[in-house]
């Protein structure tokens, strides 16, 4: 376990975000449910990387966790894929610079290769497994 995210900023219609206070919807995160969360720092500073070392995963606990990948040097960055979990987001130039980079942020975990998808499958987290359990990547194979 790398980090425990905050999720405590719950962002609503009756508690909007704030720009005044430096809260931008870019720092937001969508959970299950369509719950949105403002993320906290350090999690809103890392980026994202096509092939990252860690992911994030809610416990029983309802506790996000970022989880190593593998074993991470003292001074590497801390990266995840900001696809994973992701559904329906923002098509944008990928720059992560890593070699299997895909050039391309794409809109949706599921715009992925299915076969890509088959592979990371078991990097996402349990709630957006259940919310899309009918897509073809968590049929057979």
């Amino acid at each position: 376990m790398v980090h425990v995210l905050d999720d405590s900023r719950v962002v609503t219609p009756e508690n909007p975000l704030d720009s005044d206070k430096g809260e931008f919807e870019h720092h937001c995160d969508w959970l299950a449910k369509g719950r949105q969360i403002l993320m906290g720092i350090p999690e809103r500073c890392i980026n994202h990387c096509c092939e990252p070392n860690t992911f994030v995963k809610t416990g029983e606990d309802k506790l996000r966790r970022m989880i190593a990948l593998s074993d991470i040097k003292p001074g590497e960055e801390i990266t995840y894929d900001y696809l994973l979990n992701c559904h329906g987001g923002v098509v944008w130039t990928c720059a992560c610079g890593h070699q299997n980079c895909r050039k391309t942020m794409l809109a949706s975990f599921f715009d992925l290769p299915l076969s890509e998808q088959r592979a990371q499958r078991h990097l996402l987290d349990s709630w957006f497994v259940e919310e899309h359990r009918s897509r073809e990547v968590f049929r057979n194979g």
